[in-house]
């Protein structure tokens, strides 16, 4: 795991679009030499129409837009659809340039690992080059990161199966590190909080957790042993009890139902 630094981008190169990310497109800067903060700085000092969510460099990550707001990094569809990340590249000139490649490379892999576990995706259907989505919509002729990466003798297949990896290295760190509950109550959405936290109060006062913006559980709560899925439909937890009506109100009277309120 790497620190990852919250810079956020002012105004200027921010279109200020909410977005349901879909994926990831790599990128590369074609700056050889320009660290991250040279490229915050860049793009905090006028209008480019040009930016990223995310930049790496031999030392730092940093998150410059948030992932549920649009960048300008790959053409319309791009922007509406995915989250994006800059390689920084090293100074040609610099001897040290293999191994700052390589540190470049572990914080990209790292960072598309997480986001993957964190959204439920998969290198196949959900992580894409910039070349990637140029053929695929014509609506920008570039073709980073894979010069870059042919530079340093990588290919975009290898940075696809080593992100393969670490999505099983994170998954596994997360596993690990995650107490099993024994019982948790999940909301399908905060308008469930109140006939929530009646369920969780008594059971207990056991963990309470909303669903993803998908719809799906967080992975502490499909860890719990028994799960309450309060609104909405099921979760597919092997020891689950949905209490779900049309309505708020209608699940509040399930959930009075299942305590013998009702």
């Amino acid at each position: 795991m790497f620190e990852v630094k919250e810079k956020w981008l002012n105004s200027y190169n921010r279109p200020g679009l909410k977005i349901m990310p879909q994926g990831f497109v790599i990128h590369s800067t074609a700056n050889p030499g320009a660290t991250a903060k040279d490229h915050f700085d860049y793009w905090c000092s006028k209008k480019v129409s040009g930016s990223a969510h995310k930049i790496a460099d031999w030392t730092t990550i940093y998150n410059l837009i948030p992932e549920n707001e649009g960048a300008w990094h790959a053409g319309k569809t791009a922007n509406n659809r995915f989250i994006s990340l800059e390689m920084c590249e090293p100074s040609l000139d610099d001897p040290n340039r293999y191994a700052q490649f390589d540190e470049v490379w572990n914080r990209t892999v790292w960072v598309v690992a997480d986001a993957c576990v964190r959204y439920k995706w998969n290198t196949d259907d959900n992580v894409f080059s910039h070349r990637g989505v140029s053929q695929m919509w014509h609506e920008t002729d570039h073709i980073d990161p894979i010069p870059f990466l042919t530079q340093y003798g990588r290919t975009w297949e290898q940075l696809l199966s080593a992100i393969d990896k670490e999505i099983e290295n994170v998954k596994r760190g997360r596993e690990e590190s995650m107490p099993v509950l024994k019982k948790a109550v999940l909301l399908f959405t905060e308008a469930d909080k109140e006939a929530g936290f009646k369920a969780a109060t008594r059971n207990g006062n056991c963990a309470i957790f909303v669903r993803n913006s998908d719809h799906s559980a967080p992975m502490e709560a499909m860890q719990a042993k028994e799960l309450l899925v309060i609104g909405g439909s099921t979760v597919n937890h092997p020891n689950e009890t949905v209490l779900s009506g049309k309505s708020w109100a209608g699940t509040a009277y399930e959930v009075g139902k299942y305590l013998g309120d009702e």
